[in-house]
């Protein structure tokens, strides 16, 4: 398991968007709120927390188990 946090230039809403997109077809969306996705899968699970900082500044975090690889290039397409 691992715990992966950038800040990127973009809305709360528009990570949320892009991550729910990201991960379709990749493995189930089984939680969703304002802030926060949780997909599982493949034995493992994905959380995506996200608070935004400010109008151009947003916090996520993403915490993840056997799904390190996609983790990391979800945080390389929201930069």
């Amino acid at each position: 398991m691992s715990v992966i946090q950038i800040t990127v230039k973009q809305s709360q809403t528009k990570v949320i968007e892009r991550t729910k997109k990201f991960f379709e077809g990749r493995i189930p969306l089984v939680e969703e709120a304002a802030c926060c996705l949780r997909f599982e899968g493949g034995g493992g699970f994905v959380q995506v927390t996200v608070t935004e900082l400010d109008a151009k500044k947003t916090d996520v975090r993403v915490e993840e188990m056997q799904w390190e690889y996609d983790a990391r290039k979800l945080l390389q397409a929201l930069r």
